[in-house]
């Protein structure tokens, strides 16, 4: 009986691809299967995957698509009762798999998950209280922000709408059912580089009960060339993009609790691209120009939900304040809300 499968997309990842797949190799629960897609790979990754002894690793070769297609290809010959997200150059803590099963099963809940630490350079799994990066700084950790001591919270359809900015929009620490995710057709969009915004709010969605536990079971590299890290020349818009499609769906979605945080998340995602378009050099300033004119136009016209909360609406205030202040402090461009 297989309970996870666990889904390893990789694309030219040979410095890390080893050490993630012992991580998962080494996990506590041993029911599992886990399939590495090769995203079009050129510099041997293929092969340091091939060379692993474990009956456990199917290996899928695909001409290089994107995380997008391959995790979608990784949903569709999973076999496994859950289903997880593992990025090739990040560690999962050896219960991450067998914790997250478990707190499914007792609360009959469609997905679960967990805290993560973010890090860079290389880390210890079996001494956690080493976790340093190369230059000597403690590694940064998410931090329950339920104001719940209990080590495990659920949440029903009606609350999905506080994860919207109180857990990461990521798939990689998190397990879903996957006859859940089969049932309501969630998938990665194939054509957007932030692919994973859409597949968690998709999640949201159609979520019946969540549950959350208040342990850190991940570890996420960070570095230079990472997508998620890099705003580049090519890609910078692609946020807004996402965004239409994301407000698309919720306005769509029978789960109207949903619209009630995502204009404070937007504003936040908002303004960490601009912030990361200002800064960058390599991006032209009339380019720059005219993506600070499209974010401030968004968040000048970002609606307040009736049922925002006082604290809430005072929030989405300030982020719309920070994005005037950014027109002055960072780049000395047109101001003016």
């Amino acid at each position: 009986m297989c309970k996870v499968s666990v889904i390893i997309p990789y694309y030219n990842s040979s410095p890390y691809l080893e050490d993630c797949l012992k991580a998962v190799c080494g996990q506590t629960l041993a029911e599992i299967e886990i399939l590495c897609i090769n995203d079009g790979s050129t510099d041997g990754s293929g092969d340091l995957v091939a060379g692993f002894n474990d009956p456990r690793i199917r290996r899928i070769d695909l001409p290089n698509g994107g995380q997008g297609i391959a995790r979608n290809v990784g949903i569709d010959e999973a076999k496994g009762d859950y289903l997880t997200f593992v990025d090739s150059d990040d560690l999962p803590e050896p219960n991450q798999l067998k914790t997250l099963y478990n707190a499914c099963l007792d609360n009959v809940a469609d997905f679960a998950w967990g805290l993560s630490r973010c890090f860079s350079g290389t880390i210890n799994l079996h001494e956690p209280s080493k976790y340093y990066d190369e230059e000597g700084k403690r590694i940064s950790q998410t931090k329950c922000r339920f104001g719940k001591s209990d080590n495990q919270h659920v949440f029903e359809a009606a609350q999905m709408y506080k994860l919207v900015n109180a857990a990461t929009a990521v798939p990689w620490n998190k397990l879903l059912r996957r006859s859940f995710v089969l049932q309501k057709q969630i998938r990665f969009s194939e054509h957007l580089i932030h692919e994973d915004l859409l597949f968690y709010f998709l999640t949201l969605m159609h979520a019946k009960r969540s549950v959350f536990v208040n342990d850190i079971l991940y570890n996420h590299r960070r570095w230079p060339g990472s997508t998620m890290h890099t705003i580049s020349a090519k890609n910078h818009h692609k946020i807004l993009e996402v965004m239409d499609v994301v407000k698309a769906q919720i306005d769509n979605s029978e789960n109207t609790h949903l619209e009630k945080a995502f204009s404070i998340f937007q504003a936040k995602q908002l303004l960490s691209s601009l912030n990361g378009v200002l800064v960058n050099p390599k991006i032209a300033t009339a380019d720059r120009e005219r993506f600070f004119q499209e974010v401030r136009n968004r968040l000048k016209n970002l609606k307040e939900s009736k049922t925002l909360t006082i604290k809430e609406r005072t929030q989405l205030q300030s982020l719309k304040m920070n994005g005037f202040y950014a027109s002055i402090l960072i780049n000395k461009l047109p101001i003016g809300f």
